[in-house]
């Protein structure tokens, strides 16, 4: 209804850039990998966790339910924790650092 119109709304654009950031983080990973099935499971990786992420996100809005339509906010809460707790840890250890 209007409630999961509104939720998409608000949080399709971020939702999306979340995911991006969960594919990027595991692609950078795989760019610096020191074996190639290191790499190779950081790619396996820079897929399957994007698409997880979008599909519990999915079955979220699509329910019929609103508290679980609800679990999007958690869900996107969580995300933005992990995506930049992935960048802080990444820029402690670039060698680019200031």
């Amino acid at each position: 209804g209007l409630q999961v119109a509104v939720m998409r709304a608000l949080l399709s654009v971020p939702g999306h850039a979340l995911f991006a950031a969960a594919m990027g983080y595991f692609i950078g990973k795989a760019k610096f990998a020191k074996t190639e099935d290191k790499t190779k499971a950081y790619l396996k990786r820079a897929l399957i966790v994007p698409v997880l992420l979008h599909g519990i996100y999915d079955l979220l809005l699509s329910t019929q339910h609103n508290i679980l339509a609800m679990g999007v906010v958690p869900l996107s809460i969580g995300m933005w924790v992990m995506a930049l707790r992935q960048v802080r840890l990444a820029e402690l250890r670039s060698p680019f650092r200031p």
